[in-house]
């Protein structure tokens, strides 16, 4: 009797771990037009949720090829450090359409898990009903934040400087400059 009972105890906790892992996870947006009767979505989401909703003709960026020797130095530095990936992007945006696809082509191919990527759509005032935005102080977009343990520790804006493998790579690097800076003192 005791065994049917925990089973049952193990059974419900994991169906309420599940509905909680879920409900947390869950996308908040909504599909805003422009004037010119352009999709604008707004609220979190996923980027399978974008690419049913933007309008856009191509999400796979099919001329830019990942550095895959840099993809897995992100992977390995971000998942030693926790990194989390904040996007924010405008469907109606030309550059959102032009590097939106390659940050998801490099970072899903440096195999970042989902739960690590936080996606954003933003009216033209970079704006969205959570707020976030605003609180990231969101100007131009895309702009790509990472983020360990709730601390910012750099970001790209609209394009890369570099490219976008280098330029989180140089984020990692000196993040990691920095936590070993802290750790002599």
């Amino acid at each position: 009797m005791k065994s049917v009972i925990h089973n049952t105890y193990k059974l419900f906790c994991l169906v309420l771990f599940s509905i909680i892992i879920v409900s947390c996870s869950s996308s908040k947006y909504s599909i805003e037009y422009d004037e010119n009767g352009k999709p604008m979505i707004v609220g979190h989401l996923t980027w399978e949720e974008w690419q049913e909703d933007a309008g856009w003709e191509s999400y796979s960026a099919p001329t830019y090829m990942p550095n895959m020797k840099r993809a897995n130095e992100i992977s390995d530095m971000s998942t030693n450090y926790g990194v989390d990936f904040i996007i924010f992007a405008g469907s109606w945006c030309s550059d959102s359409e032009t590097e939106l696809p390659k940050i998801y082509k490099l970072i899903t191919g440096a195999g970042i898990f989902p739960d690590k990527i936080f996606l954003y759509g933003v009216d033209r005032q970079k704006d969205e009903p959570s707020g976030v935005a605003k609180e990231y102080k969101i100007e131009k977009v895309p702009t790509l934040v990472l983020e360990v343990e709730g601390e910012e520790i750099g970001r790209i804006v609209e394009t890369p400087k570099l490219s976008w493998e280098e330029d989180m790579l140089n984020i990692l690097r000196e993040y990691k400059f920095r936590e070993r800076q802290e750790e002599n003192k």
